[in-house]
């Protein structure tokens, strides 16, 4: 796993290859007791970009004691997995965030309300 960002930027990327996973193919086989028959071991890959910064962003709450400064962005992720039998791979401009911001969080002791 490799990541990086930098919230005063609007920029952050996070890259995982070849994680181990099972594939339940259901969700009753994934959901305990996961008393389904089928599971396949199953190795997953997935990059995710946070770029082209559209505005700050901050957003703050007192009474909780949490607040976040950064920028909403543009996201991307390309995905794929492989199992016997089976490859997919995503195609990477059909992607499409809804909402995607990279901020910096404080909370707890380094809350400064």
């Amino acid at each position: 796993m490799v990541g990086e960002g930098d919230p005063s930027a609007g920029t952050a990327n996070f890259r995982v290859s070849d994680l181990t996973l099972r594939d339940s193919t259901s969700v009753y086989n994934g959901i305990p007791p996961g008393d389904g028959p089928t599971h396949f071991p199953t190795k997953v890959s997935f990059d995710v970009r946070w770029h082209d910064p559209i505005a700050p962003y901050k957003a703050s709450n007192k009474d909780v004691g949490f607040s976040i400064e950064g920028h909403e962005t543009a996201a991307s992720i390309e995905w794929s997995a492989e199992r016997d039998g089976f490859t997919f791979k995503s195609d990477p401009g059909s992607s499409k965030a809804v909402f995607a911001a990279v901020v910096r969080e404080r909370n707890g002791s380094f809350f400064k309300g």
